[in-house]
């Protein structure tokens, strides 16, 4: 039996949820770690995924390193692809003021 291990890196703009986790994995940097095993009596080389890992890439002033293995790959990538469609996260300070309805700036009906 043959595997190959593939090993990405992505990163998380925001808080995610993968399923069978009650808690949301923070955002942050994660090192995606695949195997996947060749098919045998297969005329061309084809693979089967059989294990897919997450490892949160920390510093030395952030928590351990936890490894966690994910049941299911598509789901780590519909959270991942969440993730990059979400658009930038604005900081609290950043944030537009909301105008009340009705009421636009530099006209005669605002407050």
């Amino acid at each position: 039996m043959t595997l190959r291990m593939t090993t990405t890196n992505v990163t998380f703009k925001r808080p995610f949820h993968l399923d069978g986790f009650s808690e949301a994995f923070p955002a942050g940097e994660y090192s995606i770690e695949t195997n996947d095993e060749m098919l045998p009596d297969v005329s061309l080389s084809a693979y089967r995924r059989v294990a897919t890992s997450i490892r949160r890439v920390t510093s030395a002033s952030q928590p351990p390193v936890v490894s966690t293995t994910v049941s299911d790959p598509l789901d780590l990538a519909a959270a991942l692809m969440s993730d990059r469609t979400a658009g930038p996260e604005i900081p609290a300070n950043k944030a537009p003021k909301m105008v009340p309805y009705g009421c636009f700036p530099g006209t005669h009906n605002q407050p």
